[in-house]
Order: structure tokens, then C-alpha cells, then sequence
């Protein structure tokens, strides 16, 4: 949620896209020194456990359980939604709209704040409810807030306030369905939950490579 705003002020403030870049490769850098202090906290580590035989066998194991594939498509479509924004708002909002990178960033940080609202709620009800019925109410936001961008469009054209609000609805869901899914897949598979949740963001990552994809060929470009 911050760093769309501290972006927008360093490219405006200290030197444009080449200092945002710098950015990026400095906070890589202290993650990667980070990594290095890492300590493996499962003491009973199995040594096949990264043959390709070991992790086919596994996985093959994991994806029969049908909620696993459901939680996948689940986030895989969300996370998809949520990429079509992040990789097209910028030239709506600055090219089409008029804002400045700053305002943008604080715009987009306001929409994505809809995510932490949503995680906060599925942290404190998520042993009432279950991961499914929190998957499902976030997948219904999602659905909900993705229309209301259209509709919004048709009624009063494009405007920051007709995308803004519609999308922090559907980055609620957002909120609600990555920890959910997650937790989905990883509470029933308790031997393999480093293998469930690395499947689950293969599934995350997948959809929004395909939704990358699909709106490089559906934008308009005129």
C-alpha cells in the first residue's frame, strides 16, 4: 500500500523512473541481505523431498483433494482481477486521468488498503467461518466490485472516483480470498503445507501472467 505512494514521490521529487529503479534494486538488495540470516525452522527436513520423482508423487497426492483445486481457481482468478489493475491503472489514472505520480501513488494506496481491511477480517473470523465461506464472500466481492467498475463506466465515463471506489470493494474480496485460499489449502495437508502453499502461489502468480496477457491483446490502444 506504501510503496505505489514513496514510488510516486521519489520519481517526482529525486530524479524520475531512473531513481524509482534505484529504489527497487536497493530494497532488493537489503531482502536479499535479509535472506541470508534466514534459519530453517523444520528440524525434520526430509533429503527427497526436492527429487523431481518425490515432488511429482506429492503433488499428485495434494491436487486430489478437490478443495485444494477449487481454493487454486479461486485465487488464481482474484489475483488475476487484481493484475488487470495493477498493470493498467498507472495510464489510466496519470495518461487518461491527469493525476500526478504522487497522486497516483496515494490513490492507488487508498484502493489497495481495501486488501489489509479484508485480511484483518478474515484473521479474526476465519475459525468462525471457515476458509470456504471466506473464500466464497471474497470471490462474491470481488465479482460485485469488478461489475461496478463497468457499471460506473457506461453511467459517468472514466473518473478517479468511479474506479476508486468499485476497486477498493473488489480489493477487499482480494483481502478476504489470498489468506483464505491459502489457509484452505494449507489446514487439511498438514505434512505438505510448504508444498500446498507454494502450489497455491503458483496458482496466484499463474493467473496473473494469463490476465497480463489477455490485457496487452484486449487494451485499446488509441
Amino acid at each position: 500500500m506504501l510503496s505505489p505512494a514513496l514510488g510516486g514521490l521519489i520519481a517526482t521529487h529525486a530524479g524520475g523512473w531512473r531513481a524509482v529503479v534505484f529504489a527497487t534494486v536497493l530494497f532488493g538488495a537489503l531482502a536479499l541481505i535479509a535472506s541470508l540470516f534466514y534459519k530453517e525452522t523444520n528440524l525434520q527436513r526430509d533429503p527427497q523431498a526436492g527429487r523431481l520423482k518425490t515432488l511429482l508423487s506429492n503433488y499428485a497426492l495434494l491436487l486430489k483433494g478437490s478443495s485444494l483445486r477449487s481454493f487454486s481457481i479461486a485465487i488464481a482468478c482474484t489475483y488475476g482481477a487484481m493484475f488487470c489493475f495493477i498493470a493498467a491503472s498507472s495510464r489510466v489514472f496519470v495518461g487518461q486521468l491527469g493525476l500526478s505520480p504522487t497522486q497516483y501513488g496515494l490513490v492507488f494506496g487508498g484502493i489497495v488498503s481495501g486488501m489489509i481491511a479484508g485480511a484483518i477480517f478474515t484473521n479474526r473470523t476465519i475459525m468462525k467461518f471457515g476458509p470456504e465461506k471466506i473464500v466464497g464472500i471474497g470471490t462474491s466481492l470481488v465479482a460485485v466490485g469488478a461489475s461496478l467498475v463497468l457499471v460506473f463506466h457506461e453511467l459517468i465515463g472514466p473518473s478517479v472516483i468511479g474506479l476508486m471506489l468499485p476497486k477498493m470493494v473488489l480489493t477487499l474480496g482480494a483481502g478476504m480470498v489470498l489468506p483464505g485460499a491459502v489457509a484452505g489449502a494449507v489446514i487439511p495437508n498438514p505434512n505438505r503445507a510448504g508444498l500446498a502453499a507454494g502450489f497455491i502461489g503458483f496458482a496466484q502468480m499463474a493467473g496473473a501472467t494469463i490476465s497480463g496477457l489477455l490485457l496487452s491483446r484486449l487494451q485499446d490502444v488509441s
